[in-house]
């Protein structure tokens, strides 16, 4: 059988093979559903009267979205929240990669002192299968990169399945409603009614498991800062993405960019705090877009790091509270740092497939089509402190980030509306 690809942006992402046998036989998802209405039907019989487990699936830690839904669930007393660590698929196949292990990422949770188990054997080399997982709720990281054993339609059996996309939904592309897995959820929380619009749009039919709960990993802004930085200077990020693919996003820019970024760091470094966040994918994907060789890559990350700081995971948003300025090339950050109030860079790519979300606030950030304005402005901006379109980002805030209720809370009492 063929393994069928989707647009994603990302490397040899693969949806399972089960996603394409479901993608051939659509009775599967009426099968789904109905497993959902026996699942739903048991949980509310025991809702009050014992803790729904809810468990948060994650192989990335850099990626953890879920941190304000799991301590709003920590904090009631009708749900018992747990991390489920599991593989990435191609870290299960052997594939090389410079990504953390799956080690990492539990420790990264058990380190917070949050309730966290394993859903991979590493003995054995095997996933905890659907029926082992030993939840009643199942939230997914992201729709590429989960085993067979562990796709919605198996955990369908045993458990609801829950799901809010990785990364703000700011741009159309393939890759952001896929049949073979959002299909198959129990319930996805979305940011935007429009995004449920598409979503109807591209099955053919309303899509009737997606509800309004705008975007949790934006609730850290609620919390109060934490210092970890130096802030004797202003705090710069430079956050390059990892979408060089032409059958992508392709909003990287890293291969045309990057080292005279470089350049106007270790220039700057008397004045400028710099902080170098790559994605989590980055370096895997410089070396597999032959952008540079390993040891090119490894040695621009030693520049940086002699420069100023490496940040490739944790908490953030923190960062984007403490920094002064984002230069950046990634989608995502665009909407994550919106609410910080602060100057962002934009690096644009080769296409800007940005929709009318993007759309309504990207105009109150600083475009950079030619390289060598960059340090310019950084100067004029961030030292100078003439941020000349600091109102107009004042007031884009609301659009995706609601100052009066956390998403989490939108989501736990969604999710109690549904058990009662």
């Amino acid at each position: 059988m063929k393994i069928f690809k989707y647009q994603s942006g990302i490397e040899q992402t693969k949806i399972t093979l089960l996603g394409v046998k479901f993608c051939i036989k659509h009775n599967y998802e009426p099968k789904a559903f109905r497993n959902y209405g026996k699942v739903l039907s048991n949980l509310k019989t025991k809702f009050g009267k014992q803790k729904i487990k809810v468990g948060f699936l994650v192989n990335e830690a850099a990626k953890w979205q879920y941190q304000s839904v799991y301590e709003e669930l920590a904090q009631g007393s009708d749900f018992e929240p747990v991390v489920l660590v599991t593989q990435l698929v191609m870290n299960h196949k052997g594939k090389h990669n410079f990504y953390q292990t799956i080690n990492d990422c539990y420790d990264f949770f058990k380190s917070r002192g949050m309730n966290v188990r394993y859903a991979y054997n590493l003995k054995k080399k095997k996933y905890v299968a659907a029926k082992n997982l030993g939840v009643d709720i199942l939230f997914y990281p992201q729709p590429w990169e989960i085993a067979d054993v562990q796709h919605p339609y198996m955990v369908s059996r045993y458990a609801l399945t829950c799901y809010v996309p990785y990364g703000l939904h700011l741009v159309d592309f393939e890759g952001s409603y896929m049949r073979a897995f959002h299909a198959y959820l129990w319930l996805m929380f979305v940011e935007t009614p429009r995004q449920i619009e598409q979503f109807s749009q591209k099955m053919g039919k309303e899509v009737t498991n997606c509800t309004l709960a705008q975007y949790p990993k934006l609730d850290e802004y609620f919390k109060e800062t934490i210092s970890e930085y130096s802030t004797d200077k202003p705090i710069v990020i430079y956050a390059p993405h990892h979408s060089f693919e032409k059958d992508g996003l392709c909003c990287a820019t890293f291969a045309d960019n990057g080292l005279k970024i470089l350049e106007i760091a270790q220039k700057s470094a008397d004045k400028i705090n710099w902080i170098f966040k790559p994605h989590p994918r980055f370096k895997t994907a410089v070396v597999n877009n032959q952008i540079m060789t390993p040891e090119q890559i490894e040695a621009y990350y030693q520049a940086w790091n002699k420069l100023g700081q490496i940040v490739e995971g944790g908490n953030y948003i923190n960062l984007f509270k403490q920094s002064s300025a984002m230069i950046t090339d990634c989608i995502s950050f665009l909407g994550e740092y919106l609410p910080s109030g602060h100057p962002l860079f934009h690096l644009l790519g080769e296409k800007q497939p940005f929709n009318d979300l993007a759309q309504s606030f990207i105009d109150a950030y600083y475009k950079i089509e030619n390289i060598n304005s960059l340090e310019k402005l950084l100067n004029n901006v961030v030292i100078m402190n003439n941020d000349v379109k600091r109102e107009a980002r004042q007031a884009k805030i609301p659009i995706l980030f609601d100052q009066n209720e956390k998403s989490a809370t939108k989501i736990v009492n969604k999710l109690r509306q549904m058990l009662n």
